[in-house]
């Protein structure tokens, strides 16, 4: 299974980023066999519209889930529009909220947590 995670740089060691529609990349990471590939986030300086962007980009990635820290309405709807399911984390590397993730650590969210626009 492929997963997105909102990162601040381009590989497994990066910080997690702190706003999922403008984080810097998306390190998409397959839970099977540990290959990843880092995509940059063309909604990380949009005027608006981050997070519908950032969701095209994941949808298009192939991957089945995002972990994001919190998930504005657009990016929400969207997301949830390509059956893709959202988990929030906190913090930490990449990796760190991969092995959360594969441990079943990480909360499924089911609405949007904020009100999006974040300037």
């Amino acid at each position: 299974m492929k997963v997105a995670i909102a990162a601040s740089g381009n590989s497994l060691d990066a910080s997690f980023a702190p706003r999922f529609g403008r984080s810097a990349y998306f390190v998409i990471v397959d839970t099977d066999t540990e290959e990843w590939e880092a995509i940059s986030n063309p909604g990380m300086g949009a005027g608006g519209g981050a997070g519908v962007q950032a969701a095209q980009v994941i949808a298009n990635s192939g991957a089945e889930a995002a972990i994001g820290p919190s998930f504005g309405p657009n990016a929400f709807n969207a997301l949830d529009a390509a059956g893709i399911k959202m988990y929030s984390a906190r913090g930490g590397s990449v990796r760190e909220v991969l092995a959360q993730y594969k441990a079943g650590r990480l909360p499924e969210v089911h609405s949007a947590q904020s009100e999006g626009r974040h300037h």
